[in-house]
């Protein structure tokens, strides 16, 4: 259950920026890699991004990857991004 909420909010992520670049770029596609959606995320929706970073360590701890205890979000800039690009890595392995 969690890996899916995990899915479902990285898409949701994927689909609001890409609305939001297609409207504001003349309906061009939106880049797709995790610095761009890192930089519009944290600017655009850092709460949805919060709520993923929850969700990513909640997974993490269920398959076991983590001990089970409280972890914080992300505070540095270096490590957001890092945590971004594990959630996209891993819902990238579970869509196979």
């Amino acid at each position: 259950m969690v890996e899916g909420m995990e899915r479902s909010l990285s898409d949701l992520l994927h689909e609001r920026m890409d609305r939001s670049f297609r409207t504001s770029n003349a309906n061009r596609r939106p880049p797709n890699n995790t610095s761009a959606l890192y930089i519009w995320a944290n600017n655009q929706a850092p709460a949805a991004l919060d709520q993923l970073y929850c969700i990513h360590l909640e997974a993490l701890q269920e398959r076991g990857e983590i001990p089970r205890r409280e972890h914080r979000i992300p505070s540095s800039e270096a490590e957001r991004k890092r945590m971004l690009s594990a959630v996209r890595a891993c819902v990238s392995r579970t869509r196979r």
